[in-house]
């Protein structure tokens, strides 16, 4: 099976995966910035640019976990919205 072959068949797994995952990014950057003036995403800016940066405190890893835990949430929330609008399309098509 090629890459093209798993793609199309696991797209609504990945898309899942994807968007959990880019929306749980955007929430943790809107907390960084609005509770710490993204301290947090210039720390991980400056590992991009290999340049030297003091270290950030235990407040920026403690906002930095909401990224984990954002994207298990929102991977659980919508697999279960979709697999109840999945489970309905199929109902509907059986009548």
């Amino acid at each position: 099976m090629n890459v093209m072959d798993m793609i199309c068949h696991f797209q609504r797994v990945l898309t899942i995966f994807n968007s959990a995952l880019y929306g749980g990014a955007v929430i943790t950057t809107g907390l960084d910035y609005f509770i710490e003036h993204s301290v947090m995403l210039q720390w991980v800016w400056d590992r991009v640019r290999v340049r030297e940066s003091p270290p950030i405190c235990w407040f920026s890893w403690a906002i930095a976990t909401a990224w984990p835990a954002t994207f298990i949430m929102g991977t659980k929330r919508t697999s279960l919205i979709l697999s109840k609008h999945a489970n309905a399309a199929v109902d509907q098509g059986k009548s």
